[in-house]
């Protein structure tokens, strides 16, 4: 299980790194896709200003007047998310303290020493409401739907660049034509 956590840090870590590798100029922000994309368009309608604010067209200060539907509920989902994410660090906390006391050592023999206090602040911070109704980690996947966009505007860019440079969408192959 570690290796497989290692593994998908690093291929993570591999495609962040791919958008300055290309030899296509890219923009300084990895992907960033055009503000009149038309899915940037309906995922505006659905959750308002945050999408502009992930894809860096808009400012925090808008971020906190979104008054759409989506933003309202999360608002609430995400406190009652994080009140049950409270409720997890005080019994691990519990539990803790319990297993020390009974082994002797730092939280008990089962429990990793290092990696349950981090994976415990760690999730517990992501799901603190940042702005306008929505989390951190929401803002996270969000980001990286927009990066998603970004992505395949810049592919159907080259591509298209490729037909206007050629002509032609595919090479023909006729076996008795000449080259």
């Amino acid at each position: 299980m570690r290796r497989c956590g290692l593994s998908l840090l690093a291929l993570f870590a591999a495609l962040l790194g791919t958008s300055a590798a290309t030899a296509q100029p890219q923009p300084s922000r990895f992907y960033r896709p055009n503000p009149d994309d038309p899915s940037l368009g309906v995922l505006r309608e659905i959750f308002g200003n945050l999408v502009d604010f992930v894809a860096g067209n808009g400012t925090a200060a808008s971020l906190a007047d979104n008054n759409t539907v989506m933003a309202a509920g999360f608002a609430v989902f995400c406190t009652g998310v994080l009140t049950l994410g409270l409720i997890f660090v005080a019994y691990t906390t519990i539990i803790g303290v319990v297993n020390t006391a009974h082994d002797g050592e730092f939280l008990g023999k089962r429990m990793s020493s290092v990696w349950i206090p981090m994976r415990t602040a760690v999730g517990s911070a992501l799901l603190l409401p940042v702005a306008g109704g929505f989390c951190a980690l929401q803002i996270v996947v969000m980001w990286l739907a927009v990066q998603g966009i970004g992505l395949a505007n810049t592919a159907w860019t080259a591509m298209l660049s490729q037909v206007e440079q050629t002509g032609m969408v595919g090479r023909p192959n006729i076996l008795s034509a000449r080259p």
